[in-house]
């Protein structure tokens, strides 16, 4: 989305205003895009890269320390879960969120019916998320932890470029040395299959897709 346009008066409808009505933020052009997540593995590498924001920024240590965030509702969710011992116990309780949100569950697909579930639990993204937060706090400067969690295996994502993609600073480059927008992402198989649905011959991503996901043998 190159160019975001905003009622100068919210209390009318859009249809109803004249181009003079209507403001161009030129800040945010460009810097707001949409992207198709076509599989799991998608899915979840965005979202622990989302969660992994204030690492990223040095603004805490570990997820459980991140205020306000989604991954530290699912963490707080899933001890509540767990049996409590007297260190638990002994710990000061944290700060909750007074306006927690509702979040999408993460369980087996044998136990959630909806057709968009994702099919791995909580304790198996926490350990995803909590293994790319150790590495990028650590500064392993390309180096991979040796405990790979399993979830990575499952999701047949190369550990490697997916510590490079979750460890990203910023994508606000100059716009001459920006790359292409990827259309979605997903494996190279579900790439095609989505190019195939829009009529294309060639989609964006395909390049990222082979470095990201393993290809079986």
């Amino acid at each position: 989305m190159k160019k975001i346009a905003v009622p100068a008066d919210s209390g009318r409808s859009c249809a109803s205003l004249r181009p003079r009505h209507l403001c161009i933020h030129a800040h945010r052009e460009g810097r707001y895009k949409s992207e198709a997540l076509l599989d799991e593995a998608a899915v979840l590498t965005c979202m622990s890269y989302v969660d992994l924001n204030p690492i990223r920024a040095g603004i805490c240590d570990t997820p459980e320390e991140s205020d306000f965030t989604s991954i530290q509702q699912r963490i707080r969710q899933w001890q509540h879960t767990q049996p409590q011992t007297k260190s638990n116990k002994a710990k000061s309780a944290p700060k909750e969120n007074p306006n927690p949100v509702s979040l999408m569950r993460l369980v087996k697909q044998s136990q959630d019916p909806h057709r968009n579930a994702i099919g791995y639990t909580t304790k198996d993204y926490l350990e995803l998320v909590d293994w790319a937060g150790r590495a990028i706090r650590d500064d392993k400067r390309g180096a991979i932890p040796n405990t790979i969690p399993p979830i990575l295996e499952r999701l047949k994502l190369n550990p490697k470029t997916y510590l490079a993609f979750v460890g990203k600073q910023s994508f606000h480059l100059p716009e001459k040395k920006r790359q292409p927008h990827n259309n979605a992402l997903g494996s190279v198989e579900h790439l095609k299959m989505l190019a195939t649905q829009l009529g294309q011959k060639f989609i964006c991503g395909l390049g990222d897709a082979r470095r990201l996901y393993v290809v079986d043998a």
